[in-house]
């Protein structure tokens, strides 16, 4: 019997969240034993403090989008690439990062987030800690926080990715391409084009409906399509979409169940997504086209470029009539055989399964 602590950061509904849920679930599944626990690190150190640093967070976000996108890339993207300290992060979370893993106890820390992954990583460097430490990235890269060097394990999206990995530090030994999990409820599924060439839609703005959904749809005009509307949280947006009583616009609430969700991808043809990047992942295994029309500063921005590098996805930022867009693709006779050859090899690539992994080498212990 081993215990697993998890360590994903903050409690705002996300990948990070959900990349740790999809391993909780399927480690249990392999083996009931396993005692799994799934801790926010800043509630932990700050309790209440975590929802106004949160909402501030979205806010800056939200309101100051340029100012979040450059401060991301100088602090943790852009140069050095050898490994940074960030003495601030060490001063606030480095006493009760100890004191949680003295209580916890943990057989192995498996960390979605980087800063846990940064706090875990110098324990071991400076206190000589000897617990596995298991970084599981929920984006197309990694960026200067993370734990390189001192990571037993990491689990990443692509070749290109463990490539950059090893130019920062990591050795390639500790490296598996495994994508970033996705619920065994998002069942495989095969290219396929729409009928009679008109297409639905999946339009997703993450779970917190944000990105400019409705400003999105307006500039659709949607008059081809039929849309399904992820809301998500936002209840503005969806009351707004369901008083106009369009019979092409379908808006749904946050929907927490995979198996749902994979019910609906069933249903459409291609997504209209943010590139975040559990969201791409279970586009990619559901083969689906992705039509991505905004991303969020920081993070969102450079996975983006990755993902053009890829070939998995249609970069359509900023397009003017995109579902317009989004029909030519369907009918043109070298764009979507090119898009499925790109998520056939990015198949391919992805070998192993994360929990299957993580469950063998934990039982290796």
């Amino acid at each position: 019997m081993k215990k697993l602590l998890f360590l994903p950061f903050l409690q705002l509904s996300s990948g990070h969240h959900q990349v740790a849920d999809t391993i909780i679930d399927h480690m249990l599944d392999l083996d009931n034993r396993f005692i799994c626990k799934k801790i926010d690190p800043l509630a932990y150190t700050f309790g209440k403090l975590e929802n106004l640093i949160s909402g501030t967070y979205l806010k800056w976000i939200q309101y100051l989008p340029q100012t979040y996108s450059w401060l991301y890339q100088k602090s943790v993207y852009d140069e050095p690439i050898a490994q940074k300290n960030f003495p601030l992060y060490d001063f606030l979370f480095t006493k009760a990062f100890k004191t949680l893993l003295e209580e916890e106890q943990p057989d192995a820390v498996i960390c979605t987030h980087s800063l846990p992954s940064y706090i875990i990583g110098r324990l071991k460097q400076k206190e000589h800690l000897d617990v596995p430490l298991i970084n599981v990235y929920t984006d197309f890269f990694a960026h200067h926080m993370w734990a390189k060097k001192d990571a037993d394990m990491h689990f990443v999206s692509s070749r290109i990715f463990k490539d950059d990995l090893v130019k920062k530090g990591a050795h390639p030994d500790t490296i598996f391409l495994t994508g970033i999990p996705i619920h065994k409820a998002i069942k495989p599924s095969p290219f396929r084009l729409p009928d009679q060439g008109k297409p639905t839609l999946l339009i997703s703005g993450g779970s917190l409906g944000v990105g400019g959904l409705k400003r999105l749809i307006g500039d659709m005009k949607v008059h081809n399509c039929t849309c399904y509307v992820l809301c998500g949280k936002n209840q503005k947006l969806y009351t707004s979409l369901q008083n106009e009583h369009s019979v092409s616009i379908r808006p749904l609430k946050y929907i927490e169940s995979r198996e749902q969700m994979n019910e609906i991808y069933d249903q459409v043809d291609a997504v209209v997504s943010k590139p975040g990047g559990v969201t791409i992942s279970e586009c990619i295994r559901k083969q689906k086209p992705v039509f991505i029309y905004h991303a969020l500063p920081g993070q969102e921005e450079i996975n983006l470029k990755l993902i053009k590098q890829l070939g998995i996805a249609i970069d359509s930022v900023g397009m003017q009539n995109l579902e317009q867009r989004i029909i030519r693709f369907f009918a043109d006779d070298m764009q979507a055989p090119r898009l499925e050859a790109s998520l056939a090899a990015y198949h391919r690539d992805l070998s192993l399964d994360a929990s299957s992994l993580l469950y063998q080498q934990l039982n290796s212990l």
